[in-house]
């Protein structure tokens, strides 16, 4: 009975010590990770724009399908950029829109000379098809892409341009901001998601090890982008601007600056609704089964692996009534994140609520699993079209 009972405790003993080694050892890691991004984050001033006189010109490349209530914000916001008209090029590539979009286009087209339509072939669809007719068509050395549905400030262009005549870089990777109208939860959550995955993307190249990066807000040169016979993959339907920073990468690692501005932001919007939301984050997780590039993948898998261990954490508490190993985890997890959220929230001027990011980090585990098995399957939805 006695030799039983101590099995039975060192069973028990062993299975605690098992399951804390294989939740505590990926947390760790991933706080590693994190506070390495917050340090570097940190390291580098806000860049300042003073001059970009040398500039041979701007190409702006917009990508649209069934924009027609987006457009008009963007191009007025191109329509005042301080960056001098002569050499600049407003590029808009029309992806058979069924709306009014190209009406809109064609208004602003007549009103302002160097904004120009491109409307694509019949036999070629999908934004990366636009960005490169784009590129074909573009008459500057500089090519800088946005989206349809954001907004840019006026100095936005000028601030790139600076940036570039200091540093020469091949590409410059600009932050992306969710813009958001109202103080509902959801919003809050989209909002601190949506900046800890630019701030990661950012970051990390700052590091040296570029793993991600927003075509709303992307620059490189054109004659490097050439010197590809495929820079986007387009066999694969999303992806256009992660898959050209890896193309870049392997040759022009050092040459991929993160320009660290307030005045070169571009602001988006937020999903209205969660279907929407988690159809968006879905495409985006869908096309990571085609990434080769390790660094993106270690990444990826020490930040899966730390929110499966907070779940497995919770779940081991439920079925063994033990809250501790839940409880050390989960304050870790939320005190790592909040130390890299209170450094990007500082930088970009926005509040940070503490009640809102507390159930945030509750939330955050369980909405990335949902987000992943939604990703891989259900099929990935775009303007109306199955990717």
């Amino acid at each position: 009975m006695v030799i039983h009972k101590t099995l039975r405790i060192r069973f028990y003993l062993a299975s605690m010590i098992t399951i804390a080694f294989f939740t505590i050892t990926p947390l760790l890691l991933y706080i590693v990770l994190i506070c390495r991004y917050t340090f570097h984050w940190k390291r580098i001033p806000e860049y300042l724009p003073h001059d970009h006189s040398g500039i041979s010109g701007i190409s702006v490349i917009i990508p649209f399908r069934n924009e027609e209530k987006a457009l008009p914000n963007i191009l007025d916001d191109m329509s005042k950029q301080d960056f001098p008209v002569a050499q600049t090029e407003i590029i808009l590539v029309d992806d058979h829109s069924y709306d009014n979009s190209v009406a809109i286009v064609r208004e602003y087209c007549n009103l302002y000379s160097h904004f120009r339509l491109i409307q694509m072939l019949e036999d070629k669809k999908g934004k990366k098809e636009a960005i490169d007719a784009g590129n074909h068509a573009a008459n500057h050395e500089l090519i800088v892409t946005t989206d349809a549905d954001c907004r840019a400030g006026k100095q936005w262009l000028s601030t790139i341009a600076s940036f570039y005549r200091d540093f020469a870089p091949v590409m410059i990777i600009g932050l992306v901001i969710p813009e958001t109208s109202g103080l509902r939860f959801f919003d809050y959550f989209q909002l601190i998601e949506s900046i800890s995955l630019t701030g990661a993307g950012a970051s990390s190249a700052i590091i040296g090890n570029p793993i991600f990066c927003s075509g709303a807000n992307l620059c490189y040169r054109k004659d490097i982008y050439f010197r590809y016979k495929d820079p986007m993959v387009k066999a694969v339907a999303s992806g256009d601007d992660t898959f050209l920073l890896l193309q870049l990468k392997k040759h022009y690692r050092a040459h991929i600056k993160v320009l660290k501005s307030k005045q070169a932001l571009i602001s988006t919007k937020t999903k209205s609704n969660l279907h929407d939301f988690l159809r968006q984050r879905s495409r985006w997780i869908s096309k990571s089964l085609y990434y080769r590039d390790w660094e993106i993948l270690r990444t990826a898998l020490v930040v899966l692996l730390a929110n499966l261990s907070v779940l497995t954490a919770g779940l081991y508490w439920l079925l063994a009534d033990h809250p501790w190993l839940f409880m050390i985890l989960f304050i870790m997890k939320l005190l790592a994140d909040g130390f890299f959220m209170s450094a990007l929230l500082a930088f970009l001027h926005i509040k940070f609520r503490p009640g809102a990011y507390l159930v945030s980090g509750i939330v955050y585990p369980f909405y990335l699993s949902l987000s992943i098995a939604w990703a891989f399957l259900v099929p990935v939805q775009w303007k109306g079209r199955i990717q």
